[in-house]
C-alpha cells in the first residue's frame, strides 16, 4: 500500500472515529480522546506525506468544539495529495 492510500485510510478512519465519538456522547467533552487522536493524526500524516502547511491549521481547528465532527483530516489529506495538473486545452491543437 503506498503512502497516499495509507494517509487516506488513516484520515478517513480518524474522522469516522471522531464522528462516532461525538455522536455517541451527544457533544459531551471527549477531549481526553480527541486531542491525543488529533496529535497522532498530525504526526502520522506528516510522517507519511511530509510536511504540508494545512496539517497545522487542521490540528488547531480540531481543538474547537463541534468542529471535530467535520472531516477535516480527510480534507487536509485530499488537498495535500491532489496533483496540480495543467488545465485541459479543448482546442484541436492546430
Amino acid at each position: 500500500m503506498n503512502r497516499h492510500r495509507l494517509a487516506w485510510t488513516l484520515a478517513i478512519a480518524i474522522d469516522a472515529l471522531q464522528l462516532a465519538l461525538g455522536a455517541s456522547t451527544f457533544g459531551a467533552s471527549t477531549w481526553l480522546l480527541d486531542q491525543p487522536l488529533d496529535l497522532l493524526a498530525m504526526g502520522a500524516l506528516w510522517a507519511l506525506l511530509g510536511w504540508h502547511w494545512l496539517f497545522l491549521p487542521t490540528f488547531i481547528t480540531e481543538l474547537l468544539p463541534w468542529v471535530d465532527l467535520a472531516p477535516t483530516w480527510t480534507l487536509a489529506v485530499w488537498i495535500a495529495t491532489r496533483k496540480n495538473q495543467p488545465p485541459k486545452n479543448d482546442s484541436p491543437g492546430f
